[in-house]
């Protein structure tokens, strides 16, 4: 999640993200460098101090070690998705904006990258595979 509000070069970008060694902030090197897939994308439908709102939850979330099992009971350990998912949480018509991810997470039991990326609920702005 990029936590900065206006982006003009690379080096404005200030990541919150969940790797192997915790949640942390990252540079865009950081997090574009090592991947060959991205898929860029935001939630349709969320005010701009929902958002907000998400952010703050993510960075309550620094330092937290990284989840090995993806247990989504327990937020003590996170991993990347679970990152998102408790953000997400944190807005106050979650259960409203998110109702069909919810709906998949529920009937799936995890998470996963792709379930944001084919969920109704969230707009691909841009994806590249290498």
């Amino acid at each position: 999640m990029n936590l900065e509000d206006v982006v003009s070069s690379d080096s404005d970008f200030r990541f919150i993200e969940a790797t192997g060694t915790g949640v942390r902030y990252s540079t865009f090197a950081d997090v574009m460098d090592p991947i060959d897939a991205i898929a860029l994308i935001k939630p349709k439908n969320m005010a701009l101090a929902d958002w907000t709102a998400a952010l703050d939850a993510a960075k309550s979330c620094l330092g937290r070690p990284y989840d090995n099992l993806f247990n989504l009971k327990n937020d003590l350990e996170i991993n990347c998705v679970e990152l998102i998912y408790i953000a997400l949480k944190k807005t106050p018509d979650y259960f409203k904006n998110f109702a069909e991810f919810e709906k998949i997470v529920k009937k799936v039991g995890k998470l996963t990258p792709d379930m944001f990326v084919n969920c109704a609920d969230f707009e691909v702005v841009y994806k590249r595979i290498r």
